[in-house]
């Protein structure tokens, strides 16, 4: 038990170490043009579900393993993505659902491509035509 516990803290002070910037993506064409830090917070909570223009926003998540999810959810929530866990338990009863899953950053990338209103992140600035950066969460070096 002990030792499990010094690979994840090993593990996670490795990954905080090696932190990415983040970079929040839309559509080219989506009804925003930047987002705030605490905007985002919402958008990801759930507690903002609509863009001004009163469309529906759909927030991608990366799967609850990945780095960089654990990365922004210490970001924005300031807590762990397993911490986040019981968050989304305590809404599912609300009838609230999380954000919708991709199983990599490129699939998350090609969903946003494709479906109107929708949002995500990823670790490299998006060299792409029909997406925008919207906000750049840098980190520490």
């Amino acid at each position: 038990m002990k030792l499990n516990i010094l690979i994840l803290c090993t593990s996670l002070i490795l990954s905080f170490n090696s932190w990415a910037d983040i970079y929040i993506v839309t559509q080219k064409n989506a009804p925003i043009e930047h987002i705030s830090q605490q905007d985002l917070t919402a958008i990801y909570l759930k507690k903002k579900v609509y863009w001004d223009n009163s469309e529906l926003i759909l927030p991608i998540n990366l799967s609850a393993q990945s780095p960089l999810r654990e990365q922004l959810s210490q970001i924005i929530f300031k807590r762990s993505t397993r911490a986040m866990g019981s968050y989304w338990d305590k809404m599912s009863f609300k009838g609230i659902s999380p954000p919708l899953i991709q199983a990599s950053e490129q699939a998350a990338l090609l969903f946003i491509q494709r479906i109107p209103n929708s949002i995500g992140y990823t670790s490299t600035k998006p060299d792409n035509s029909l997406l925008k950066v919207l906000l750049k969460l840098e980190t520490p070096k």
